[in-house]
């Protein structure tokens, strides 16, 4: 009972977090970046390629991806366009995690936090990372199950998806899970 308590506690901080916005893919929306429909089927045929397991497709695709998603980017200007390319490699992390590319996808959602960071956008910046501080928290446990590649998974949730999971995997791996997530705890 304790820990569903100290669960729900965590998760009601951030009740105007990522998940409350609908993830990243809201927040790159919020930042102007917008999925027009052949970027989203792009993100579907991206999807098919790697169920698919065509790694030539995957490639050409997310290639395809970026350089339409610099269109709509281009088509803003001053701080809107700013904001719009950070929107656009959110988009492009959730991409990459979205087809098992979770090593990319974090390596782009570092890149946006400091973008955001260098433009005066801190919250976003934080936001961004949430997922992975709480991976790092994780890494001493790599003997029960915390190995980089899961962490990388993790890293690259929202805070709210990011604590959900850690949390349900510490606990299967019969961990102390509100000890060990206390620092994301009120």
């Amino acid at each position: 009972m304790e820990k569903s308590n100290s669960f729900e506690r965590a998760t009601d901080l951030f009740e105007d977090s990522t998940e409350s916005r609908g993830g990243f893919d809201a927040l790159a929306e919020e930042l102007g970046y917008i999925e027009t429909v052949e970027l989203r089927q792009l993100r579907s045929a991206l999807i098919d390629a790697y169920k698919c397991g065509d790694e030539e497709a995957i490639r050409i695709l997310t290639e395809q991806y970026q350089k339409l998603g610099e269109t709509v980017v281009d088509q803003q200007q001053g701080p809107a366009y700013a904001e719009a390319q950070i929107g656009l490699i959110i988009a492009t992390a959730t991409l990459r995690r979205d087809i098992g590319r979770a090593d990319l996808a974090l390596e782009d959602l570092k890149n946006a936090a400091e973008y955001a960071k260098n433009m005066g956008m801190d919250e976003v910046a934080t936001e961004l990372l949430a997922g992975s501080e709480i991976a790092d928290v994780l890494a001493p446990f790599e003997d029960d199950g915390f190995d980089p590649e899961t962490r990388n998974e993790i890293a690259v949730l929202p805070f709210d998806e990011a604590f959900e999971t850690a949390y349900g995997y510490l606990m299967q791996a019969g961990l102390d899970a509100d000890e060990i997530l206390s620092p994301f705890m009120e």
